[in-house]
């Protein structure tokens, strides 16, 4: 998480966190959507909750605190009436949420063992694809570990450590 960022152990990656919010609009009425949207910005609709949308996210390298702000409140509102105009004045509720993922300046992923510390290994930076990669990468960390087994140079933390 961003902790790694702080991490003394893990200073020689440039871990750098970036802060996100999202903002969920309830409305009387059941929304004439299908699906989720990709527009200028995500948003999730789902059929179980038919009278919200989520939309998201705001990217900011610079934050000072991990809690939703009002500025983040009125890009997402900006967002969803670019893409729905009119949504947000019909709108009776909103819920905002904040969090920080990490990412590294080449926007991949980063896993494998510490180059000195024996038994302390790292998956990290998986950015907004992370619920993507998650799963595989943790399989590719955990074989790594119980079998030796190498990790891509792609995501793996020796790309940091080479001098070439």
């Amino acid at each position: 998480g961003y902790h790694q960022v702080e991490s003394e152990w893990w200073d020689f990656l440039p871990l750098h966190g970036v802060k996100g919010q999202t903002a969920t609009f309830t409305f009387e009425e059941t929304l004439p959507l299908p699906c989720s949207v990709s527009s200028l910005g995500y948003m999730a609709f789902m059929k179980l909750n038919p009278s919200q949308i989520t939309t998201g996210s705001t990217y900011e390298h610079k934050f000072e605190h991990t809690k939703p702000t009002p500025e983040g409140l009125k890009r997402l509102k900006e967002k969803l009436d670019n893409t729905f105009p009119g949504y947000t004045e019909k709108s009776i509720s909103s819920e905002q949420w904040a969090g920080v993922r990490v990412t590294l300046p080449d926007k991949k992923p980063v896993i494998g063992s510490h180059p000195e510390i024996r038994g302390l290994a790292l998956i990290g930076a998986l950015g907004s694809k992370g619920l993507l990669l998650g799963r595989y990468l943790a399989e590719e960390l955990v074989s790594h570990i119980l079998d030796g087994e190498d990790i891509a140079p792609t995501v793996s933390v020796q790309r940091y450590l080479s001098t070439g």
